[in-house]
């Protein structure tokens, strides 16, 4: 095996991520190539791939349990496969793959991606601070730490991490959707707005609830995802339609057909829903957090308004009639072809890739 990827969670983001590269990269590499070490429980969020190794380790309750399966069994694999490189995902995967390999006289070179830094969201302070000890402390077993946004690399850089491990590499999707064929129903004459997301306060699927409520009639939401990090749902009024957790391809047809997006996040790494729409075509109306700030321009691809409350999402749709939608969606589509495509995130990651095992490969 040349290259493993390693995830603690994959639903959600993670996933979106992973099967835009693991293609790319075996294609390039080869089949038997590129393996992806996950949790038994979530593997299925992947696209099925043929040459892809799938390792897996057992569905523990609770993340530091989790956390401690994986790096159990990544020092096992490494063990076993001599593999090149290893590419962590997320915070827990970066602190067991660091922990694991870091100590090691003979290891793989090793790549960390935190897809949104723990210490740059909303928690405590004292959480915030361990989390920002903790990167410190990790940051030199990396061989080099991927940033997702210009966000993501600011942040990093304000807390300390050192910055020639960093680089940043921002998000990207395929310039094409693979949406399903049919298309859901809505509310004939209504203006069409989607949130997709965890139901989760990261998301802020609450703050799209209450927008909503307050826009009542005239307006009809669409709801997609579920709870993952929280225990219950927020309370949807009646204009909105719970569609659940969906498969990517079928969350693309929502897209498609809707008039505007709705983020409503109350921090976000990089926020890729927000890319997967101005793929489709359609304005976004995000928070003014991390990442979004990035991607959206304000008053040109959509609307970016103050986090954590309704009342800027719900003023910013007020004053948008269709027509303007619409021409933000066409220069949405024009950013997302120049700023963010997968063709774009594949170039930096061999780049990458080709620098750290040159030396090793030599």
């Amino acid at each position: 095996m040349k290259i493993l990827h390693v995830a603690e969670t994959l639903r959600g983001g993670i996933a979106s991520y992973l099967d835009e590269i693991l293609p790319a990269q075996l294609a390039r590499y080869g089949p038997g190539k590129i393996g992806i070490l996950a949790a038994e429980d979530q593997v299925h969020e992947l696209k099925p791939l043929r040459g892809l190794c799938v390792l897996t380790y057992a569905a523990e309750a609770g993340r530091m349990r989790r956390t401690i399966g994986l790096a159990r069994t990544l020092r096992q694999v490494v063990a076993e496969t001599d593999c090149d490189l290893v590419h962590a995902h997320s915070t827990f995967a970066g602190v067991a793959a660091r922990v694991v390999l870091g100590p090691l006289r003979r290891r793989p070179k090793l790549v960390y991606c935190a897809h949104g830094w723990a210490f740059d969201r909303a928690a405590p302070w004292p959480h915030l601070q361990a989390a920002r000890a903790l990167e410190l402390a990790l940051s030199p077993l990396a061989d080099r730490i991927v940033c997702i946004s210009a966000h993501d690399m600011r942040s990093a850089r304000a807390a300390g991490l050192p910055g020639s491990r960093l680089t940043l590499l921002p998000n990207g999707i395929a310039a094409e959707s693979q949406a399903a064929a049919d298309g859901p129903a809505w509310a004939t004459g209504a203006i069409r707005v989607l949130f997709v997301g965890r139901f989760d306060r990261q998301k802020g699927a609450d703050i799209f609830a209450a927008t909503m409520a307050a826009l009542g009639s005239g307006w009809h939401g669409c709801a997609i995802g579920a709870p993952v990090v929280d225990d219950a749902a927020p309370e949807f009024p009646p204009n909105v339609a719970c569609a659940g957790w969906l498969r990517r391809d079928e969350v693309q047809r929502y897209l498609a057909s809707c008039d505007v997006l709705v983020v409503p996040s109350r921090w976000e790494g990089f926020g890729l829903i927000a890319v997967e729409a101005m793929r489709a075509g359609k304005a976004v109306v995000a928070a003014r957090v991390g990442g979004l700030a990035d991607i959206v321009v304000d008053g040109v691809t959509g609307r970016l308004v103050p986090p954590h409350e309704a009342s800027g999402f719900v003023a910013a749709l007020r004053e948008l009639d269709r027509a303007e939608l619409r021409a933000m969606g066409v220069a949405g589509r024009t950013r997302f072809l120049r700023e963010y495509t997968a063709d774009t995130l594949n170039r930096g990651l061999f780049a990458l890739y080709d620098t750290l095992l040159r030396p090793r490969l030599a």
